[in-house]
C-alpha cells in the first residue's frame, strides 16, 4: 500500500515457527563453532529466543510482528543456504555476529544491503546514540526495536544506493576509544564478508551519534568520503570549554582541523534544541573555514526526534567520493585497538 512518499511492504508468516527454529537449531548443532555459517546464524537463535521470552513476548503487538519477520525471513532463507551463510548477502537486513578482538566477545550489528546495486558497496555507518535503559544489542531499542527507523534507513538506503551498517558501540561509552574500535572492528568483518568500495565510506548519527560520528572522522582523517548528523550533541561552546578546560580536551573542536577533506551536512529540526543554536552556530562557522563545502540545512518543523534524516542525508552522502586510498582496514583496527589499550 502506498503511504506517504514511499512503499511500505509488510511480510506475512503463516505457519509453525517453532519448526522454523528448531531447523536453526538443528543445524547449529551440525556447524562447527568455526564456520561463518555458525557464527550469522547465531544471533538469529538468540533474537528468536529473546522475543519468544516472557519479557517481549507480544504476538498481538504489531511491532512485535515486524520485529519477528526481521528473523523469520532470513531463518527460513538460511535453509537454502546454510553451508557458508550467503543468505547475508542477499539484498535485505541482516544480523551478524562477530569475535571482538578487543575482549573475546561476541558482538552484533545490523546490515542493510540495498535492492539495486551493481558493483562494489558504499556503505553507511551508523554511529550509535545514547540510550535508556541501556540492554545488550539483540534486546535493545537502539534500531533493532524500532522498526519504523529500520523502514527509514531502508528506503533512504534503496533510493541512495548505499549499504548501511547499524552498530552498538558498546553502548553509552561517549567518547571512549572503545566505542571507535568496535567500529572498525564491524568494517574489518564487513569488508571480509562483502564486496566494499572503501573510496565510498560515509558515517551518521543523530544526537550524541553524530558527535560520535564527527569524532571518529577527526581521529581518523582521509577514511571516510563524507558525514551526515542530524541534531548532533556537540557538547558546549569552544568559547566556554577553552576558558575552563585549558585545552586538555575540546570534544569535536579538539581535532578539527583533520575535517579539511571530509565534508559534513548537519541536518538540524526547526524546532530541536540539540545541539543549542549558539553551540551550533559556533561550530559551523569553524567548520566552514577548515571544510567549506560542509552545509548546514534546517528540516521544517523538525524536533529531536524527528525520524527520516536518512532521506535527506543519505542521498548527499553518496554523492561524495574519497579520492585518496585509505590505510587498510586491519591497519586501522590496530591502531584503534591500541587505544583502548592505552586509556586502560
Amino acid at each position: 500500500m502506498r503511504v506517504s512518499e514511499g512503499l511500505v511492504h509488510d511480510s506475512f508468516f503463516i505457519g509453525d515457527t517453532d519448526s522454523v527454529y528448531r531447523t536453526l537449531c538443528r543445524e547449529q548443532l551440525k556447524t562447527k563453532q568455526a564456520d561463518s555459517a555458525h557464527m550469522q546464524r547465531d544471533p538469529l537463535i538468540k533474537r528468536y529466543q529473546i522475543l519468544m521470552s516472557e519479557q517481549y513476548y507480544h504476538p498481538t503487538n504489531s511491532e512485535w510482528q515486524r520485529k519477528f519477520m526481521l528473523v523469520m525471513k532470513d531463518a527460513i532463507i538460511e535453509q537454502h543456504y546454510s553451508l557458508n551463510a550467503s543468505w547475508t548477502q542477499l539484498p535485505g537486513m541482516h544480523l551478524r555476529e562477530f569475535v571482538s578482538q578487543i575482549d573475546g566477545t561476541l558482538q552484533n550489528y545490523l546490515i542493510y544491503v540495498p535492492e539495486k546495486v551493481s558493483g562494489p558497496l558504499p556503505l553507511v555507518i551508523d554511529m550509535p546514540y545514547a540510550q535508556q535503559p541501556e540492554r545488550p544489542f539483540l534486546e535493545s531499542a537502539l534500531a533493532i526495536g524500532w522498526p519504523q527507523a529500520l523502514d527509514d534507513i531502508k528506503r533512504a538506503a534503496d533510493h541512495a544506493g548505499i549499504a548501511v551498517a547499524i552498530i552498538d558501540g558498546r553502548g553509552n561509552v561517549g567518547d571512549a576509544p572503545i566505542g571507535e574500535a568496535d567500529a572498525f572492528e564491524v568494517l574489518n568483518d564487513l569488508t571480509k564478508s562483502y564486496n566494499i568500495d572503501t573510496h565510498k565510506l560515509y558515517l551518521f548519527g543523530t544526537c550524541q551519534g553524530g558527535r560520535r560520528a564527527i569524532m571518529l572522522a577527526e581521529h581518523y582523517p582521509g577514511v571516510f568520503a563524507a558525514i551526515g548528523t542530524y541534531g548532533p550533541a556537540l557538547g558546549a561552546k569552544r568559547s566556554i570549554l577553552s576558558r575552563f578546560w585549558f585545552g586538555r580536551h575540546d570534544g569535536v573542536y579538539s581535532q578539527m582541523d583533520n575535517l579539511v577533506i571530509t565534508p559534513i551536512k548537519v541536518l538540524q529540526g526547526e524546532y530541536d534544541d540539540v545541539p543549542p543554536k549558539a553551540v551550533l552556530n559556533e561550530f559551523i562557522r569553524t567548520l566552514r573555514k577548515i571544510s567549506p563545502s560542509s552545509e548546514l540545512e534546517y528540516y521544517p518543523d523538525g524536533t529531536h526526534g524527528t525520524n527520516a534524516s536518512e532521506a535527506r542525508l543519505f542521498p548527499w552522502l553518496a554523492q561524495h567520493r574519497n579520492a585518496s586510498v585509505a590505510p587498510p582496514i586491519q591497519k586501522l583496527m590496530g591502531e584503534s585497538l591500541s587505544k583502548v589499550m592505552q586509556a586502560q
